[in-house]
């Protein structure tokens, strides 16, 4: 809602893009994005996107057996 009078901004063009998700955490994001308010999962992806890109996480990933591992802390 724009509330300084202006009118609101014009929506970035949007870009078409596939994922590959593991099923359980396809259906986990599916209902994270609902109880969140998000009207997609794709808008709830971009969300996540950006919050990495403003904190300037570190994310560091490792692959084992057990699957990916990761952790994500704000860079110093």
């Amino acid at each position: 809602m724009c509330t300084s009078g202006a009118p609101p901004p014009t929506p970035m063009a949007k870009k078409l893009i596939s994922l590959r998700l593991a099923a359980n955490v396809h259906k986990a994001a599916m209902k994270r994005y609902k109880k969140l308010g998000f009207r997609s999962l794709g808008e709830y992806v971009e969300a996540l996107i950006r919050c990495d890109i403003d904190r300037n996480l570190e994310i560091t990933v490792t692959h084992s057996d057990e699957g990916l591992k990761y952790e994500a802390v704000p860079k110093s």
